[in-house]
């Protein structure tokens, strides 16, 4: 009896872990990596433009905020 309920709960569980997984878009993929892309060019320049940024994002290292573009890993 144990090993049924445990198994619907189970199976309960995990269908809708499994069917919000989906498949994902080949889109989403390619903006992100553009995203990344367009990161990854600006942390050399010291560049930080609210093209890649909001205006209210919060920057943080190693839990301390610091300003964005002017410390931490933006300057070396």
């Amino acid at each position: 009896m144990r090993i049924r309920v445990l198994t619907i709960m189970l199976i309960f569980f995990l269908v809708p872990v499994v069917h919000a997984q989906g498949t994902g878009s080949s889109s989403d993929r390619k903006s992100l990596q553009g995203y990344i892309n367009r990161y990854i060019v600006a942390m050399p320049d010291n560049n930080p433009t609210l093209e890649l940024f909001s205006r209210d994002c919060k920057f943080t290292e190693n839990g301390v905020r610091l300003p964005l573009g002017n410390e931490g890993l933006w300057i070396t």
